[in-house]
């Protein structure tokens, strides 16, 4: 997770500079030249991201996602936009020597996002809902002790899955940064969580970095 972080930092800075320098180099382009305003996208990212049930760690892996977005308003609702997005993370921790979990969360959820300003670096927030289906795990080894003095002690394998859906509410930030009119780079920070409601508690950690299409 911090090479991911380290990545991030180290595209945004090689953005921020390179657009500082187009500006140096061109001090006659105007207002109205350096905004960037889009309708419709496509994107996917790679990240990584950590699961849980509660306090419970469930594990650590690689996240893939992939969505659609278009922001339909002029005027003073421009920042304003919608996208829905596919999630997978495959995520595996050991416990201890005897215990482990693997398995895979997916989620589905529609997001309502507000960008802020229409320059070619736009930070954004944004809150969604959706459902997230979890099919995971719990592997261990114990051990029996038959009884008796002559007794002995024998490990016995043993496993506990879980496959369930949950409705889910997601929270984020990120930034989408113009590499061209149709081309952006997209670091993101997101929280989704299962909390509201009974049942599991599951909890959904991702830091990404993606790469947008827009028109």
């Amino acid at each position: 997770m911090k090479a991911i972080l380290l990545l991030v930092l180290v595209l945004l800075a090689c953005t921020v500079n390179g657009f500082g320098s187009d500006a140096g180099d061109m001090p006659e382009q105007s207002d109205e030249a350096r905004k960037w305003s889009y309708r419709g996208e496509v994107f996917g990212t790679v990240g990584y991201g950590s699961f849980s049930h509660g306090d419970d760690p469930l594990g650590r892996g690689m996240e893939l996602s992939a969505g659609a977005g278009f922001r339909p308003f002029q005027g003073k609702l421009r920042g304003l936009g919608f996208e829905v997005r596919l999630r997978r993370l495959q995520h595996d921790i050991q416990h201890s020597a005897t215990h482990s979990t693997d398995g895979k969360a997916l989620t589905f959820l529609g997001n309502v996002l507000y960008h802020f300003g229409d320059s070619r670096i736009q930070p954004y927030v944004m809150g969604g809902i959706g459902i997230l289906k979890a099919d995971y795990t719990r592997h261990g080894y114990s051990e029996r002790y038959d009884g008796g003095p002559d007794g002995e002690y024998h490990e016995e394998y043993w496993t506990n899955r879980v496959k369930a859906s949950k409705m889910a509410i997601n929270l984020g930030v990120g930034i989408k940064a113009a590499i061209k009119d149709n081309l952006s780079i997209r670091p993101e920070l997101n929280l989704i969580d299962t909390t509201p409601g009974s049942g599991y508690n599951w909890g959904y950690l991702s830091l990404s970095l993606g790469v947008g299409y827009h028109w």
